[in-house]
């Protein structure tokens, strides 16, 4: 991050949305990410990799009822792109993550429709990639069990680090990678300029990307948000965004999309380094500040 940004980081976001950010994990009550469904009254569905159940669509452990595991089978009440309610075989309903490496869908006999208002940013997957990425789905992402050695643009290997992965593993094996060491961080103070990599302590929103992707995939590349915005990585329509890639946010004093980075983690939500938490943790892109600032996606494995 830029370090003209950090003066005006409070007056751009304000004490009122570090408050309600910092509640996002701990919302109980029927949540806005379902304020546009679809009900399904016959579609079911098969959990293919072992997945928890939740009480409510959030990350975290606060709220998981039991681990699901492969074979289960589903009866899908609603959905929206990151989660579907599900009722289970003993009359158990719940919450569990709409991605089709953890759940597969089946045949859907009767649907209706019910809409609201839209979130402010929609991400709806598409079909079409760029060229000279990892192999992907019919949705746009990278394939769960594809392999690519390729490194992405701006990116070199770091030669004294034994990652956590190997360049030949899978694209769900690099995901888990990125997402532990990510979340090994959760907490750590926002420090302008700081990367544990140079023995320092606490992180800048880049340096925290540069550092996760360094340890877990033992990749060197800048600590610059704006470096990383201009040269790291392969763009990516937003609509295409998967688990794992870099977004880029823009401010009112940065609005080219260098302001502010943080990582992809699915169902709508990023883990970063400060965005009005002072901290690493876990922000929405679908409601509130940053969901009108994304500008751009980059993805890196």
């Amino acid at each position: 991050m830029h370090r003209d940004n950090k003066k005006n980081w409070k007056t751009v976001l304000g004490t009122s949305f570090l408050i309600s950010s910092m509640a996002i994990p701990f919302l109980t009550s029927v949540p806005s990410a379902f304020a546009s469904t679809t009900a399904q009254a016959s579609t079911e569905a098969m959990v293919v990799h072992a997945a928890y159940l939740k009480t409510s669509p959030h990350l975290g452990t606060y709220n998981e009822i039991k681990l699901l595991g492969k074979g289960t089978s589903l009866q899908v009440l609603s959905t929206t792109p990151y989660w579907l309610q599900v009722r289970l075989a003993d009359g158990v309903v719940g919450y569990i993550t709409a991605n089709h490496y953890y759940v597969s869908l089946g045949a859907q006999t009767s649907t209706s429709s019910t809409s609201s208002a839209p979130t402010s940013h929609t991400i709806a997957p598409t079909s079409s990639t760029p060229n000279s990425q990892p192999s992907s789905q019919s949705n746009g992402g990278p394939a769960a069990g594809s392999v690519s050695t390729a490194l992405p643009p701006g990116v070199t290997l770091a030669p004294n680090i034994q990652p956590l992965v190997p360049m030949t593993a899978s694209y769900a094996a690099k995901l888990q990678a990125v997402e532990q060491i990510a979340k090994s961080k959760l907490g750590t103070p926002y420090i302008w300029g700081h990367n544990e990599d140079r023995g320092q302590y606490g992180f800048d929103c880049s340096n925290y990307v540069e550092y996760v992707f360094h340890e877990a995939l033992g990749y060197n590349f800048s600590g610059s948000s704006k470096v990383q915005f201009d040269q790291v990585g392969w763009p990516v329509p937003i609509s295409q965004i998967s688990p794992g890639d870099e977004l880029f946010f823009s401010n009112t004093t940065n609005p080219s999309g260098s302001a502010h980075v943080g990582i992809y983690i699915g169902h709508g939500e990023m883990i970063e380094e400060g965005g009005g938490l002072g901290k690493v943790g876990y922000l929405s892109i679908t409601q509130g500040f940053w969901s009108h600032h994304l500008v751009a996606v980059h993805r890196l494995f």
